[in-house]
């Protein structure tokens, strides 16, 4: 038999193929690693920083706008100067805008402030915006600030801040008190002292009393207009009258339907003989014979009349008795545009001419 000449299989001489990493490289990849998040690492979290201090000063500014917003309606939409009252309903509660407002929304896009960014942070979470309000406090001070007779101002105080509390979800509410967020409820008697609680931020706390000031200021000014104007009228007439005329020239209604109210007993009538005038009826037509336009100077600021004696004598010396005296008179409570209170004088003011 003829032998095999099958050649051997022959080994390798040559190196092995390696798989995987040494101990040797994974230490040095680690320790690369090590020194490049400690490099980058403050970046990132200085990133992460300013992300989250942007976003509180834009609700705060926002909360800020809210609030001038507010401020404006109650100057320019309420009679009597008030806030827009807090809107709960579409799952908010104690939020800022009423979607069925429309001169409020209009306000708000004036504002640059999108309508799905106000009971809201607009954000997918929809962490809500809270809106509370107090009412019902009061000043008292002269009627021309720094003198002259006290009135009683009443003027509201409101709060918007931003919460961490989803609209939908479970919310969150520690107080009990229904608001969503951690703050306590603002009333009109921790308004002076009330601040947010964290995690709620942004707050921006507001007051009507400048507002209320304002007002009476424009009521003080009309009101001296109108004393001015029935002296003037006065004096004319006196002027033109013979030296020994006695005759009380302050102007009496007159036309169709006209009142009269002459024979008045000063006693019960807070010292006027002729009874006290609307200034604000239309049949009472004594602002126009001076030149004055009725709707403008026949009521205050906050929409209540403003009422006119043509024979004041507190002395109760006789009616149109020498010297002449005219009156006005305006309830204390004058920011609530209720007019003068005939069974109870003593609320009323009376400024005399």
């Amino acid at each position: 038999m003829r032998a095999s000449t099958k050649a051997p299989p022959q080994r390798s001489i040559g190196p092995t193929t390696q798989k995987g990493f040494t101990l040797v490289e994974v230490i040095i990849v680690v320790a690369i690693l090590g020194i490049v998040l400690r490099i980058i690492g403050p970046i990132i979290g200085q990133g992460l920083g300013l992300g989250q201090r942007a976003y509180l000063d834009s609700q705060t500014l926002a909360n800020q706008t809210i609030a001038s917003v507010l401020l404006d309606s109650a100057r320019t939409q309420s009679t009597l100067g008030q806030l827009p009252a807090p809107y709960s309903g579409n799952g908010y509660v104690s939020a800022v805008f009423n979607p069925t407002n429309s001169t409020l929304a209009s306000a708000f896009q004036q504002a640059a402030l999108s309508i799905n960014q106000i009971n809201d942070d607009g954000t997918n979470a929809q962490n809500v915006r809270v809106y509370q309000q107090a009412s019902g406090l009061t000043m008292q001070m002269p009627m021309y600030f720094r003198s002259g007779p006290l009135i009683t101002l009443t003027y509201q105080v409101g709060a918007v801040y931003s919460t961490t509390c989803a609209l939908v979800g479970s919310g969150c509410n520690p107080s009990g008190n229904g608001i969503p967020g951690f703050s306590s409820t603002l009333t009109a008697a921790n308004a002076a002292t009330w601040t947010p609680t964290l995690p709620d931020f942004g707050a921006q706390i507001f007051s009507t009393l400048q507002l209320q000031k304002s007002m009476l200021q424009t009521t003080v000014s009309r009101i001296d207009d109108v004393r001015n104007a029935f002296q003037n009228y006065f004096r004319e007439r006196e002027r033109l009258a013979a030296a020994d005329d006695t005759t009380n020239w302050y102007p009496a209604p007159n036309g169709p339907g006209a009142p009269n109210l002459a024979g008045g007993n000063p006693a019960s009538n807070q010292g006027c003989y002729d009874g006290w005038y609307n200034l604000s009826d239309a049949t009472v037509n004594v602002l126009a014979q001076v030149g004055l336009d009725q709707a403008r100077y026949g009521t205050t600021q906050w929409g209540a009349t403003i009422q006119y004696c043509r024979d004041y004598n507190p002395l109760a010396t006789g009616p149109n008795s020498i010297p002449h005296y005219g009156a006005l008179r305006i309830n204390t409570q004058v920011s609530n545009g209720v007019a003068p209170d005939t069974l109870n004088p003593a609320n009323n003011v009376v400024l005399t001419y």
